[in-house]
């Protein structure tokens, strides 16, 4: 697998910048939050989930007078903030046949495609692939499986 990269750079506007700098602020709020949650709970003996801890540092937070300003920017980076600080042993995939550990995302980036060339019809009930991948389905990511009797059928 090669890996390439390109660096970039962008030059925002002044109203452009205007309009980042709070969702930045935030991120970084909510960022530090999130470390300051899971260590409070890691101290207690507490679990949290990612669905919890999102919940309290920006669901709860945005009906806070303290914090309510956090509903003045997009939910999205906030939400992603919480799961760029997930743990490392939340963002690795184990594949339980084989062992394999890779990061979710490269495991993400591997399955998907293998999910589209397994799909054979689209949502009208089009044929989407052609007749030739009949062996995979059922052996890839994103297959609807076998049925019964250990043959794949391909909708017609």
């Amino acid at each position: 697998m090669v890996h390439t990269g390109y660096p970039y750079r962008i030059e925002p506007t002044g109203a452009q910048r205007a309009m980042l700098m709070p969702t930045f602020g935030c991120v970084r709020v909510v960022s530090n939050d999130v470390i300051r949650a899971r260590e409070a709970a890691w101290q207690a003996g507490e679990k949290l989930s990612n669905a919890e801890v999102q919940r309290r540092v920006i669901t709860e937070a945005k009906r806070t007078e303290a914090r309510g300003w956090l509903a003045e920017v997009a939910s999205v980076p906030l939400v992603q903030s919480v799961q760029d600080a997930m743990p490392l042993r939340l963002r690795l995939f184990e594949c339980q046949a084989c062992g394999l550990v890779l990061d979710r995302d490269v495991n993400a980036a591997l399955n998907i495609p293998a999910a589209g060339r397994a799909e054979r019809v689209n949502a009208c009930g089009a044929r989407v692939s052609p007749a030739s991948f009949e062996g995979a389905l059922g052996d890839e990511a994103g297959s609807r499986g076998k049925p019964p009797g250990g043959t794949a059928r391909v909708a017609a």
